[in-house]
């Protein structure tokens, strides 16, 4: 696949990158790393902890329940939150359907298998003629397609009327395109920069799981 060696790439400079930051700010590469260790661990346990109720805004629901289980902080909580949102009737946009098929690769052998199953239904229902309108959208929107074809490339038909073999197709093609189109002519989406973490939430899920 052509995205997962240009991903390889990206990664592999992002890291000289980091490796050269670190000569300057820790006395070896260990130590860098090590203190990366320590914020990642304390940015994820902020967040597990903190509470989410109705009418907070539904995109951080999913995220707050992953990081509460997979820390172990309030795991029922968690499980809870998930429940939630895979019952409720709240529309799934992007940031929905993608979190959620994250988390089931992520930490999927920590969630029950009725929830699973529920939440692939859902997801499916989801997958419809809108895909987005900014590239951050479209991104969240392809990523989870593709992702979700590939662990189930069996599945039902989306919402859309595509197969999962049809939608993975697509969904590759598109994240090609856009991949070569941003590192040759830039990024199209309006105050990218204020997108960035969710460039990379979906190109490391890319990476960790195609």
């Amino acid at each position: 696949m052509k995205f997962r060696t240009v991903l390889s790439i990206i990664i592999t400079i992002i890291l000289l990158l980091k490796q050269s930051a670190a000569q300057g700010l820790y006395p070896t590469n260990h130590d860098y790393y090590f203190k990366l260790a320590q914020r990642q661990k304390l940015v994820s346990c902020a967040i597990a902890s903190q509470a989410w109720m109705p009418g907070d805004d539904h995109r951080a629901r999913i995220y707050r329940g992953v990081l509460k289980i997979a820390t172990g902080i309030d795991r029922e909580r968690g499980l809870e939150l998930l429940r939630e949102a895979v019952n409720d009737s709240v529309h799934w946009g992007c940031f929905n359907v993608y979190s959620m098929m994250d988390a089931i690769l992520r930490i999927g052998d920590r969630l029950p298998l009725e929830l699973i199953e529920k939440a692939k239904m859902r997801i499916i229902t989801h997958f419809g003629e809108d895909k987005g309108f900014t590239e951050n959208h479209r991104l969240q929107y392809r990523t989870a397609r593709y992702l979700f074809a590939q662990t189930w490339p069996d599945g039902p038909r989306f919402a859309d009327g595509m197969t999962p073999a049809e939608a993975k197709k697509e969904a590759e093609d598109w994240i090609d395109d856009w991949i070569v189109r941003t590192v040759t002519v830039g990024m199209l989406e309006y105050d990218s920069v204020n997108y960035m973490s969710l460039y990379f939430l979906c190109l490391s899920s890319l990476y960790d799981f195609s």
